[in-house]
């Protein structure tokens, strides 16, 4: 029954043809990363922590919300059993909370991905900036000077 629960949560729908609203967790953490890795590809720097920090709020209170109706699913189909004693209750309640912390995790996994990737992309881009003005630089002191560069100053453009 837990499996089973869980599964309509997470996944959206069970084989029952029960449904999870918003497609279940899996379907609403995907249009949040996707979300959120756009804003995050048209930002640069500093903004991107901000970014970040949005995100995880978001996602927890994903999780959170996916926890509580997890847990009432679970009590509305057991409460009126009575093959369930209340402490069997209250350990498949723990059980419960394990599949959706891990599609969390992963989900949290894939955006650690998404925001290394951006940043390193971003990383790239100043390096390119940074290295074209030292060129121009350096091509600029050539076309003015001697047609060479001292040591020191290359030191100092560096």
């Amino acid at each position: 029954l837990v499996k089973f629960i869980s599964k309509v949560w997470i996944d959206g729908a069970g084989v029952d043809g029960a449904q999870a609203p918003g497609g279940g967790l899996n379907a609403q953490g995907k249009a949040l990363l996707d979300d959120f890795t756009e804003r995050l590809k048209q930002v640069e720097g500093d903004q991107m922590e901000q970014i970040d920090r949005e995100f995880k709020a978001n996602l927890l209170s994903i999780r959170e919300t996916f926890l509580e109706l997890l847990v009432a699913d679970f009590d509305q189909k057991t409460s009126a059993s009575k093959q369930f004693t209340e402490a069997l209750r209250q350990e498949f309640k723990k059980r419960l909370h394990a599949p959706i912390t891990y599609a969390c995790e992963l989900l949290s996994y894939t955006w650690q991905l998404q925001l290394a990737s951006v940043q390193n992309q971003d990383q790239l881009k100043q390096l390119k900036v940074f290295f074209k003005h030292k060129i121009e630089e350096i091509l600029e002191h050539q076309r003015g000077g001697s047609g060479g560069m001292s040591e020191t100053a290359a030191a100092q453009l560096f």
